[in-house]
């Protein structure tokens, strides 16, 4: 695992918190119950923080061998005995926490973007099989930690942001639907060896292998924090344009549909792509863009009550003129990209 700025004070930090120690040496023990595990386990040079299951009997960490390159991450029982490796050689993983259904949620590098700063939230099954990427936006998103209502929250930054910039909040699905932004009501759940935390409600998913798009639906584009947007007279927002992202390079345009005069739009996207959304006036100017990026999963159904508006809005209680016609088509999927995968600088 590459080294990171302020890793092992944070690491420090959190050991801290949950009554245990960071020895000065790399290796220490904490308690556990009925027994003591040995942090870093022997056969690692470094570890981030371990992170208990909610059996209280597994600690899954992220760290390196020397005789191996890369990082890895790494389960091993609270007493210390039975390390075993749960990825080989995926990139960079990083960050990584327990699911209530058993799987893994971690960080790591996408193929094909090493050397960008770009990272992606992925999961896995417990023995380090079935990875499946969560997040798809071409930022840095890493640092996944669950929340009591079984989403999960995460930090987002910016490919571009200024040196000191803070970090976007935001949750998603373990499945990675309804991505968005977080208000930060919960706290993310936290236990310890001898404490494991209570297990979050496993979230249904609506995930659809054999669909290849989703859909979005957008209430009324007026309703927003930006100001030129909020005041915009009903009309003067006439089309939205779509974009599909990419890491380092131009983006390319999947098309435009027609914003109604109630501020609505419905449109059916390529599901897993990152897109961009911009606001048109009749003329063609820009009204507004949503830079970070978005998407849908294959088969979601993605709905939003305006474009960058207050997390604590409510929808109002009407139709939108949107909905009563089909979505407007912009653009078929395109088949699955080897970055769909994790595997940087030290993967596949």
């Amino acid at each position: 695992m590459k080294n990171r700025p302020g890793r092992d004070a944070a690491l420090a930090a959190v050991l801290g918190f949950l009554g245990l120690a960071l020895p000065l040496a790399g290796c220490g023990r904490i308690s556990a119950g009925g027994g003591a595990a040995t942090l870093p386990p022997p056969g690692l040079s470094a570890t981030s923080t371990p992170v208990i299951d909610f059996d209280g009997r597994w600690l899954i960490l992220s760290g390196h061998r020397e005789d191996l390159t890369g990082a890895r991450l790494w389960a091993v029982r609270k007493d210390g005995s039975g390390l075993r490796e749960i990825t080989a050689g995926q990139g960079d993983p990083a960050d990584p926490a327990w699911l209530p259904d058993g799987r893994i949620i971690y960080s790591d590098i996408p193929a094909g973007d090493a050397g960008s700063g770009s990272r992606s939230l992925f999961s896995c099954a417990a023995d380090g099989s079935d990875i499946r990427r969560v997040t798809w936006s071409p930022t840095r998103d890493d640092r996944p930690a669950l929340l009591p209502d079984g989403r999960v929250r995460f930090e987002r930054r910016p490919l571009d942001a200024a040196p000191g910039a803070a970090s976007l909040r935001m949750a998603v699905h373990p499945d990675g639907t309804g991505v968005s932004f977080d208000a930060g009501a919960q706290l993310p759940i936290t236990g310890a060896p001898d404490r494991p935390p209570r297990r979050p409600p496993i979230l249904t998913s609506v995930v659809r292998a054999d669909r290849a798009t989703g859909t979005l639906l957008c209430l009324d584009v007026r309703r927003s924090r930006l100001a030129a947007v909020a005041a915009a007279p009903p009309g003067a927002i006439a089309r939205v344009r779509v974009d599909r992202l990419t890491t380092g390079g131009e983006p390319q345009r999947l098309g435009e549909a027609p914003v109604h005069p109630d501020g609505s739009f419905l449109i059916e996207v390529p599901a897993d792509t990152p897109l961009r959304l911009t606001l048109l006036r009749a003329d063609g100017g820009a009204f507004a863009a949503l830079a970070s990026g978005l998407w849908v999963r294959p088969n979601e159904n993605r709905g939003c009550i305006g474009c960058h508006e207050e997390p604590q809005r409510s929808p109002e209680n009407r139709q939108p003129l949107a909905v009563r016609q089909a979505p407007v088509k912009l653009a078929r999927s395109q088949p699955p990209s080897p970055a769909d995968s994790p595997g940087g600088a030290d993967g596949p």
